[in-house]
């Protein structure tokens, strides 16, 4: 039996698990998106949003007419973005407007086609459906293509329109093509389809469910074409929402990457009015011990169940920490050098597990055999990170390790002029807008000074992934002189010394 045989835990990625229904632990999360509505999911990448796509789509498809999963992972930004600015020259419109009317068509068509692709063969309407599509010679397999192939329409269509002489607009753009550009639907076959489909869909008393997923995974794109593109797709869910007519046919859910939709999302002016379909997904101490003790039970001794019950299993009790002389339970250990995240725990503790196995016959691992593995694995968690988020915020990756030698803390006033040193910085609402930036990516924690001691064992300090609350301005409610603390996972990718005050512990905020 080879190694990874005899205690291999599963895929760490939801998309590849073949094992899914015996491994996805529901949270309230699914409650919430369970409801028959269109929400915007947003989570860190690892944070479990493709677990929750899978199950509303697989394991709850019975709640639904149909459920479909748009998967947008070859999706150039670039070209979309590119192909919008050229619309929005002839047309003197914001590429904003244009994003959204884009998305708010494109949707309706993926909703459509998950309507015909669960009708009978020879149903009438599945026919029409797929006779437009034929028509818009928008059979691509590919969904991606589907947004550039509409612009490519309405280029087009923009151009024929522009050429009348009668009734023209103030910008010198006929009314007929600035009327086109707000439409929706922008062709009158598609709404003729959807009134049909309204009227076979409600007599179910469910709606169809599209899922937006994918987004993780694009690397093309530009920090402007980001927020212009994602910007457009709230802004069209939304819209979705408002309609009610489309709300009672289709529930749109876009699952989003957080580091790449922050500015997009305060872009919209009205977002305030659609907080309860707007979704921060977050892990629990609880959600992470039944997470775990699903991929452990079936090599576990016990059938316990408690969490940790089968955790000691496998795990010590204790792990010490040698540093700051104090013996930390061996669960709330691992957990503190992750971000919460629990495809970063499912990292540690299989590789504790494979590497434990290659050295002993021992079912349970030593205690003090874990943190030397934990360091190593830190290093490729937080490179993998910082490297996601260098794509949005140039010049992290140096920031980072700017900190080599020094201590795993700073003052506020500390952290904020490396800031402005190294990014180049000198405004100061910009310092502080990146200083929340890099506290709302779990980068950081916060503590008031005054709570702190020097030679202590512990320090607690506030994280922005534990607990339920979001914090997007943390800089109003911190002084200069009040401490940063790394997040334990960055230490070694940072190269620093250990903590002053004890070992960080973080907590909710």
């Amino acid at each position: 039996m080879s190694l990874m045989e005899r205690r291999y835990l599963g895929p760490v990625s939801a998309e590849q698990d073949e094992r899914f229904e015996d491994h996805f632990v529901a949270s309230i999360d699914l409650t919430r998106l369970l409801r028959p509505q269109s929400d915007l999911v947003y989570g860190s990448k690892g944070v479990g949003k493709t677990a929750l796509r899978r199950a509303l789509t697989e394991l709850n498809r019975d709640r639904f007419y149909t459920t479909k999963t748009v998967n947008l992972d070859k999706l150039s930004f670039v070209q979309v973005h590119s192909a919008l600015n050229e619309l929005g020259k002839s047309s003197k419109a914001e590429v904003p407007s244009l994003a959204r009317n884009m998305w708010q068509n494109v949707l309706a068509l993926y909703g459509l086609e998950a309507v015909a692709e669960c009708l009978p063969a020879q149903h009438p309407l599945k026919h029409r459906i797929e006779e437009l599509f034929q028509t818009l010679e928008d059979t691509d397999p590919d969904p991606s293509s589907r947004l550039v192939a509409y612009i490519d329409r309405l280029m087009l269509r923009f151009g024929e329109l522009g050429l009348e002489q009668s009734g023209r607009a103030s910008l010198g753009v006929s009314r007929k093509s600035i009327g086109l550009l707000k439409e929706f639907p922008s062709d009158p076959r598609v709404k003729d389809l959807l009134e049909e489909t309204r009227t076979l869909v409600v007599s179910s008393g469910k709606v169809v469910l599209v899922c937006l997923d994918g987004f993780d995974e694009i690397v093309d794109r530009t920090a402007l074409a980001r927020t212009a593109i994602f910007a457009g797709l709230i802004a069209a869910i939304f819209k979705s929402i408002q309609d009610p007519e489309l709300s009672r046919l289709f529930a749109f859910k876009a699952f989003l990457p957080q580091e790449l939709t922050g500015s997009a999302h305060v872009m919209i002016w009205d977002a305030d009015k659609y907080l309860r379909n707007a979704h921060y997904l977050r892990w629990s101490e609880d959600d992470f011990g039944a997470f775990l003790r699903k991929r452990l039970l079936p090599y576990a001794k016990t059938r316990s169940p408690h969490f940790l019950d089968v955790w000691y299993d496998f795990m010590p009790d204790k792990i010490r920490n040698d540093e700051h002389k104090i013996d930390e339970p061996s669960f709330n250990y691992l957990l503190r050098h992750t971000l919460y995240r629990p495809r970063q725990i499912l990292l540690h503790v299989q590789e504790i597990l494979d590497l434990w196995d290659q050295r002993s016959e021992k079912f349970r691992v030593d205690p003090s055999f874990i943190p030397a593995v934990v360091a190593n694995m830190n290093q490729q968690i937080a490179q993998t990170v910082v490297n996601q988020l260098e794509l949005d915020h140039p010049g992290l990756n140096a920031f980072m390790k700017s900190w080599r030698g020094h201590t795993t803390t700073a003052t506020v006033g500390e952290f904020q002029d490396r800031i402005r040193r190294i990014f180049g910085i000198t405004e100061n609402h910009e310092v502080y807008e990146f200083f929340d930036t890099l506290f709302n990516f779990g980068i950081f924690g916060i503590a008031e000074r005054r709570d702190l001691t020097s030679g202590s064992p512990q320090a607690r300090f506030r994280f922005d992934y534990v607990g339920d609350g979001l914090t997007p301005s943390v800089h109003f409610s911190v002084d200069e002189k009040d401490i940063v603390a790394f997040s334990p996972m960055f230490r070694e990718f940072c190269g620093c010394v250990s903590s002053e005050f004890g070992a960080i512990i973080p907590v909710a905020t």
